[in-house]
């Protein structure tokens, strides 16, 4: 995040200019996953969009410090771009709603953007461990789980209008179940205060434990 992301001037003209932005460090939390140690001068290795969740998470704050949105793991900076509009807009809407009602707002908004996304409301709804850990892809072979939520459902059709089910993408599969959980996060934790996920961010990361590593050029990395 901080050598690919954080990096690109895009990126930070509108963390510069519309947010207050402050790091902590996750050493020696035990809810942390485990990563290979790397030189700061490695080059940034390949990342999927939540890789490193347990280790990186970017929560956007109220003034008075409660999340109103949240990214886990590692974000490509085109979809971070796209996640600070979000939550510019949604903070936008929170400034403008009676204290009484943000939650629920919260909430309709987060939901919203799911469907905006083309999550079902199965998928929304869905019950379940936290996606994107510990995951277990022949489980997710569309034929035998028509309704996991991992698995786009808009319908495709064969001549004949048969139907088609969606191709197995575990990378995409992994990617689209850490933007579910993000979401579900804030609907079911809606405005958490940060205290209180500091003290324990497993409701977003989950309780297990995670290993994380990415290679470029014969470095691994972070």
């Amino acid at each position: 995040m901080r050598t690919v992301s954080f990096s690109q001037p895009q990126v930070q003209a509108v963390l510069s200019r519309d947010f207050v932005c402050f790091t902590t460090s996750t050493e020696g939390d035990p809810s942390a996953g485990e990563s290979i140690r790397h030189r700061p001068s490695d080059n940034a290795g390949t990342c999927l969009r939540g890789n490193g969740q347990q280790n990186v998470q970017t929560l956007f704050l109220t003034p008075d410090g409660r999340i109103f949105h949240a990214v886990s793991g590692y974000i490509a900076p085109d979809d971070l771009l796209e996640e600070l509009r979000f939550a510019q807009e949604l903070f936008a809407v929170l400034q403008v709603t009676p204290q009484a009602d943000q939650e629920e707002k919260l909430k309709t908004a987060h939901r919203d953007r799911l469907t905006q996304l083309e999550f079902t409301p199965e998928q929304i709804d869905a019950v379940g461990p936290n996606i994107g850990l510990g995951m277990d892809l022949s489980a997710f072979v569309p034929s035998l789980n028509p309704g996991n939520p991992l698995i786009p459902q808009n319908p495709r059709t064969a001549p004949g209008n048969r139907p088609v089910a969606p191709p197995l993408d575990p990378m995409s599969i992994f990617a689209r179940g850490q933007i579910l959980n993000d979401h579900k996060f804030c609907m079911k934790h809606p405005l958490m205060p940060a205290p209180k996920f500091d003290r324990d961010p497993t409701a977003l990361i989950g309780t297990g434990k995670s290993f994380f590593m990415s290679s470029s050029g014969g470095n691994s990395g972070r």
